[in-house]
Formats: C-alpha cells, sequence, structure tokens
C-alpha cells in the first residue's frame, strides 16, 4: 500500500518541489530524507469552508504518514483564508509542529 500513495502526479509534484528524496545513503528506502529540504517554511493555504478543510486535512495526512520529519521540526504550516471583507483579508494562521514522532500538537501563531 506504500506506493499507491505516490502514484499521483500531485503527490509526486510535492515531492519534487519541497526536495524530499527516499532511501539516501543506504537508509530504509521507505524513509523520508528531508537533508535537501529547500523551504524551511511549508505553508498549505485552503479557503476557510468545508471544503478548503477537507484538502488541508488531506495533505496534513500525507505529511504525517510518509514525511513525519517536516512536521517535527516544525516546516509545515497551515493558512485558513476567510472571505474577502472591506476592511481587507482576514486570516488565521495555526502552526503544526510535531513534539515526538508519536504527538503532534496544533500552536496558533
Amino acid at each position: 500500500m506504500w506506493h499507491k500513495a505516490f502514484e499521483s502526479d500531485e503527490v509526486n509534484n510535492i515531492i519534487q518541489a519541497l526536495g524530499i528524496r527516499f532511501g539516501v545513503d543506504g537508509e530504509d528506502s521507505k524513509e523520508a530524507n528531508i537533508d535537501k529540504l529547500r523551504y524551511k517554511k511549508v505553508i498549505i493555504m485552503t479557503d476557510a469552508d468545508v471544503d478548503g478543510s477537507h484538502i488541508d486535512t488531506l495533505i496534513m495526512t500525507l505529511f504525517f504518514r510518509y514525511f513525519p520529519q517536516v512536521i517535527q521540526h516544525g516546516f509545515l504550516h497551515i493558512q485558513n483564508l476567510t472571505a474577502e471583507r472591506e476592511d481587507g483579508l482576514e486570516s488565521t494562521v495555526t502552526s503544526l509542529f510535531g513534539r515526538t514522532a508519536g504527538g503532534v500538537t496544533l500552536d496558533e501563531e
């Protein structure tokens, strides 16, 4: 089942854009290696509606399952954009930090 997620072009585009590699230097071929990660802040930006929360949950699950090091180092951030108002664009920003390999906490900035 491990390879099923990587059959998607969108997932492969994310992996390539971020510079995530697998099985480098004799390591486990299924473990992600973020030594060459191109960005120290990965922001998932979605609308603050049901569809947006579904999309960011799917992307967070992808990172949690296959790239937990990105979460553990505090590089994954989520931004939910609300509707535009006359006084400007309002948004809420939530950062996702992994405290341990098994536990993930949400901290608001």
